[in-house]
């Protein structure tokens, strides 16, 4: 039975973005119902899709690409789908025909329930995927990590009774594009480590010396906010930071790009216009994850060089 499910495609937000247009978002795009068929489901979820390419997108060439033909290549293959995996893997494909780097087919299972910042709290780490391990990249100072001694380059193999290994299996191969495999991946391990505040988890990794080793942590409250929903981009967690490093150094740190942040940006560079050099340090920003993983040599983890 296919279960009922809501379909975001970022393109939606990238194209009044590229063009300054002022459109107006889809209606989320959630067909079908527990007692329809699998196939009417799956069939409407074509549609939507297709459509919404076909009536929103920024550019009414689409890049070259015929998206009448487009149709024409993949709706024949409706008949052969048999899950909803291979839906999401065959509409993603399709997309991609655009070639945008950020239009993505997101399955429901992959989206953690969105919670204010006032409910959901962390142990003040972030994670890149590296050779397929859940690598840590980033600790908070005075975190609850870092006050249990987790560094940069320690590798998370277990959150509670969870094994890391079988999530980022599963996503790395259902996913047509390896870098929003990843990404979703990442973002699944951390809403794992995430929950209430003063709650615990219990975090199972290998040190800088690949020894296994296991620590139960207290979720705090985090120090960033929720942004406002956009069209059918759903709210995201944010974090900002400017300040002056040595030397009057410059530094910006945020992990998302998303509207509220963009005022706050541009004020902190105008009012480091003075500073000899500007650090803009994307640690923690979805497509900043996926271009480290790539840069990264392979076998190569932090842990493998001295900590800052």
């Amino acid at each position: 039975m296919v279960r009922k499910f809501a379909l975001m495609i970022a393109l939606l937000l990238a194209s009044g973005l590229s063009a300054g247009a002022q459109t107006q978002s889809a209606p989320p795009p959630t067909v079908g119902s527990v007692s329809a068929k699998p196939t009417d489901v799956r069939r409407d979820s074509f549609d939507i899709v297709w459509r919404t390419v076909k009536e929103k997108h920024f550019d009414p060439h689409f890049g070259g690409v015929d998206w009448d033909k487009v149709r024409e290549k993949y709706e024949p293959r409706l008949s052969k789908i048999k899950t909803d995996a291979e839906l999401y893997a065959m509409l993603q494909e399709m997309i991609g025909e655009l070639h945008q780097s950020h239009f993505a087919i997101i399955p429901p299972e992959w989206i953690a329930t969105e919670q204010s910042g006032d409910t959901i709290g962390g142990i003040g780490i972030d994670l890149r995927l590296i050779d397929n391990q859940a690598v840590i990249a980033r600790v908070e100072a005075d975190s609850a990590a870092a006050r249990a001694g987790l560094r940069s380059g320690f590798v998370i193999t277990k959150v509670d009774g969870t094994n890391v290994a079988p999530v980022i299996n599963q996503l790395t191969k259902s996913m047509v594009r390896p870098a929003m495999a990843r990404l979703y991946a990442v973002r699944r391990l951390l809403a794992l480590v995430e929950g209430k505040p003063a709650t615990s988890v219990r975090i199972h990794y290998l040190d800088d010396k690949d020894q296994p080793r296991d620590i139960s942590l207290e979720r705090q409250k985090r120090s960033g906010e929720m942004s406002p929903a956009f069209g059918n981009f759903p709210a995201q967690y944010t974090e900002f930071e400017a300040k002056r490093l040595d030397g009057n150094i410059g530094y910006i740190r945020f992990n998302i790009f998303v509207m509220p942040l963009m005022d706050r940006i541009r004020a902190a560079i105008r009012q480091m216009h003075d500073a000899p050099g500007l650090i803009i340090d994307l640690r923690g920003n979805p497509a900043a994850s996926a271009r480290w993983h790539q840069a990264s040599p392979a076998g190569w983890r932090p842990s493998k060089c001295r900590s800052a």
